[in-house]
């Protein structure tokens, strides 16, 4: 009941009912995430992870790539998806020295300890940490070796999370190879999750919403354009067909068909929550679905 006053109050000064709001994280002409807007850790997900023809669009939680997942293995900080590359302090063990991958070794510079305390000490120099440069959590924030602190500081104390380094103040922020880079000396900086292959989208000029990863899968209104008709991934037609041009209002924060403006994205159901469809709805409908 309260959430249908709650609602109700929203259309009537004039904004989009919470479920069809969405917010495109991408810079003009580039990919990025689609995530919702009263919830930004959910965001738009082509369901099942390996994106095919029919797939239906979902909200889930962000799926981290392999340049932000890591295992403990015998003293070491691996990365999960490529095995023999480490966490390592460059250049050796010393104060302010960057924390990168590097293939993995004996050497003291490149075993660690994670502590009951959540502090990761070299396993040589256990008076040596990982800690954020400056202190600051923030995206991009480098990561170093440092002395550790006397009591265990927010910006040295990290938990493990089903393959994520994350920060514990605030776990939104995790270990992140700086663009990727996992083949050469990629520096571990902070960031948020990045999101995987079926769930990075991109606008072309045309309207059409792509895959970044599998470009010729475009999110498609099932059947065509009508209220409660599933957005599915589906091969592009290349013809520009009207159940698959959307535009994206950044004021309004809303997915609208660009052939009948009046519908759009929408959560169905109005289930804010992993795993609710996505379906057209109409864009200032007064009522829940």
């Amino acid at each position: 009941m309260l959430l249908t006053i709650a609602l109700l109050a929203a259309v009537a000064e004039g904004g989009i009912i919470p479920h069809s709001q969405f917010i495109f994280d991408g810079e003009k002409g580039g990919a990025g995430l689609i995530k919702l807007k009263s919830d930004e850790k959910l965001r738009l997900n082509v369901k099942g992870g390996e994106p095919k023809e029919g797939d239906p669009v979902i909200l889930w939680n962000c799926g981290p790539q392999n340049h932000e997942l890591f295992k403990i293995e015998a003293g070491h900080i691996e990365l999960a998806g490529h095995p023999g590359r480490c966490l390592n302090a460059e250049a050796g063990a010393a104060a302010g020295h960057r924390i990168i991958t590097w293939p993995c070794s004996k050497e003291d510079n490149d075993q660690f300890i994670h502590g009951k305390d959540g502090r990761i000490r070299l396993k040589s120099k256990k008076d040596m940490c990982i800690n954020i440069k400056g202190g600051g959590v923030e995206h991009g924030a480098e990561l170093i070796l440092w002395p550790c602190a006397d009591k265990p500081l927010p910006n040295e104390v990290f938990t493990f999370n089903d393959g994520l380094i994350q920060v514990k103040a605030n776990p939104e922020f995790n270990f992140n190879v700086a663009g990727g880079n996992v083949t050469e000396a990629g520096h571990l900086v902070l960031w948020t999750c990045n999101g995987a292959g079926h769930e990075v989208f991109q606008f072309t000029k045309a309207g059409e919403l792509q895959l970044q990863a599998h470009p010729h899968l475009c999110l498609n209104a099932e059947g065509g354009l009508a209220p409660g008709h599933r957005v599915v991934a589906w091969p592009c037609s290349g013809k520009t067909n009207p159940n698959e041009l959307w535009k994206y209002d950044s004021k309004k924060n809303m997915i609208s068909s660009k052939e009948l403006p009046s519908i759009g994205f929408n959560v169905k159901g109005g289930a804010m929550e992993a795993g609710a469809e996505i379906v057209l709805w109409p864009l200032e409908e007064k009522q829940e679905l």
